[in-house]
């Protein structure tokens, strides 16, 4: 008959009962944790396999949990961030046109300033002009009069003109005074309204801030 290969087969050979001897295999390993013997350890096998599942769903439920806190973390700190965006845009739109406000009427104080000193310095000419004009007319009268080389003509002319030219002229000052007195008090009430306005300004918007960090913490 045909002649079997004898490694294409394990080969048997037979036991002291005249059963084939079984080829041995090596037995296979397990990294045992467990102290306990072998049936310890096929029951602590699956013991941990349950306990890794238990422990994976817990771990997931974590991470679900902790990406909600996330997205919900994210959400308010946008609507903080947005609503601390508007509050700075409408407060510093407020406070520019109140700076615009001030500077204006500070300069508008200025020109008040420069226009009674200018109206000063013009009505201390003005004076000036009538001195001279009155001594003028009054020695043209004199001389008319023939009496222009007599004492009345050289000392009371002058004293006369001079103390006119003086009454005057202390009414430019005196009425120059109180209008610089006037503006400088109208300046600083002004200077207090605008003071007080930026204050506010400030309160309004730290109250904002508050509230909004209020509803967003309820």
């Amino acid at each position: 008959g045909k002649t079997l290969n004898k490694g294409m087969y394990p080969e048997y050979k037979p036991d002291n009962k005249g059963y084939p001897a079984q080829q041995s295999n090596p037995a296979p390993t397990y990294n045992n944790t467990n102290n306990s013997g072998g049936g310890g350890r096929g029951g602590g096998g699956g013991g941990s396999s349950a306990a890794a599942q238990q422990a994976a769903k817990e771990k997931t439920a974590q991470n679900t949990q902790l990406s909600q806190i996330d997205r919900l973390l994210g959400i308010l700190g946008s609507q903080e961030s947005q609503g601390m965006s508007a509050i700075e845009s409408g407060y510093g739109s407020q406070k520019q046109r109140l700076t615009e406000q001030e500077q204006k009427a500070m300069a508008g104080y200025q020109d008040q300033f420069l226009k009674n000193d200018q109206n000063k310095q013009k009505g201390v000419e003005q004076v000036d002009d009538f001195a001279n004009t009155s001594y003028n007319s009054l020695q043209s009268l004199l001389r008319g009069a023939n009496a222009g080389v007599s004492s009345v003509g050289r000392q009371l002319v002058p004293h006369v003109v001079a103390k006119g030219a003086g009454t005057r002229r202390k009414d430019v000052f005196d009425t120059a005074g109180e209008n610089t007195q006037a503006i400088t008090s109208a300046k600083g009430d002004a200077e207090d309204q605008f003071r007080y306005g930026f204050e506010d300004l400030g309160n309004q918007r730290n109250d904002q801030i508050k509230n909004l960090r209020q509803g967003i913490n309820q």
